[in-house]
């Protein structure tokens, strides 16, 4: 596992035009996305470090990978810079997305630090390169994985984020791996979660419902159907009398990006503070 550190607006290809000569493919897709994500914003903002991480022992490991496929993703991570540390927030962005991207993402990251929350934003693979079950499996391993990477960093106090679709794939691996274990001190965040598009028998809300762990559902409805869609897992999870839901309805102002952060991030971070910051667990030593 590699981590260089790279300043927004430098080319991160031109610092690895050596070394990327010796990556797959896939991994060299992450690092060009990355890239071109940094250099959108203007240069000394903030520092980011690209995390080079591998598939750790205890994360489900990938089957029949494509030949020359290495298995290594990139995160873009940013330490707390406060004084206490309140834990981590793992963000999944959304298909057609990124790991920085200005809308939802990007404030987010960058904001949460300074009130004690570290965030790691990981790369979800270009579904068009695989198959569905490469695909899925692929997001699922990298999930797993940053969740032990974190873990490994003393990080135990997780809140997993997902954008879009990333929702369905964090709602999905949480109920598929989580459910059978002590998951005191995870949480969930999903902002304008929606299924996944590929498969329809697979729903989002059913996902969702299955889990105990605290939950802020963010939405923001484009037409009738998100609408109805937003309703039917808020009835669910009544049905299921899940412990701690919350949706929220947002407006379309509250997803533009407004200086330092936007209405969602300050959202974000209030139900943060109520539900989630700075758990605490007696660890007996045996």
């Amino acid at each position: 596992m590699g981590v260089i550190n790279i300043s927004r607006g430098c080319s991160l290809i031109g610092l690895l035009v050596f070394s990327c000569l010796l990556m797959s493919s896939t991994l060299m897709t992450d690092f060009a996305q990355s890239d071109a994500l940094l250099k959108r914003f203007p240069p000394g903002l903030y520092v980011d470090k690209i995390e080079i991480i591998d598939y750790l022992d205890g994360a489900q490991s990938i089957k029949d990978l494509p030949e020359g496929q290495n298995a290594q993703f990139i995160a873009l991570m940013q330490a707390q810079r406060a004084v206490v540390p309140q834990g981590a927030l793992l963000i999944v962005h959304d298909v057609g997305q990124n790991a920085n991207w200005p809308k939802w993402i990007h404030p987010m990251r960058n904001f949460l630090p300074d009130v004690g929350w570290m965030t790691f934003s990981i790369t979800i693979p270009s579904g068009k390169l695989y198959d569905q079950r490469q695909y899925e499996q692929m997001i699922k391993d990298r999930i797993g994985a940053s969740i032990i990477y974190l873990q490994n960093k003393g990080q135990f106090n997780l809140v997993i984020v997902g954008t879009g679709t990333g929702s369905y794939w964090v709602a999905k691996y949480l109920s598929e791996y989580m459910q059978d274990v002590d998951n005191f001190g995870f949480a969930m965040i999903s902002i304008n979660g929606h299924e996944n598009a590929v498969n329809q028998t697979e729903k989002f809300s059913e996902y969702l419902s299955t889990l105990t762990i605290p939950i802020l559902d963010l939405y923001l409805p484009k037409n009738e159907y998100e609408l109805n869609q937003a309703k039917w897992r808020k009835g669910l999870m009544l049905s299921k009398q899940h412990p701690n839901y919350s949706q929220i309805k947002m407006h379309d102002s509250a997803f533009g990006v407004n200086g330092e952060y936007d209405l969602v991030t300050r959202r974000i971070w209030g139900w943060l503070k109520v539900n989630a910051a700075g758990q605490e667990a007696q660890v007996k030593v045996k």
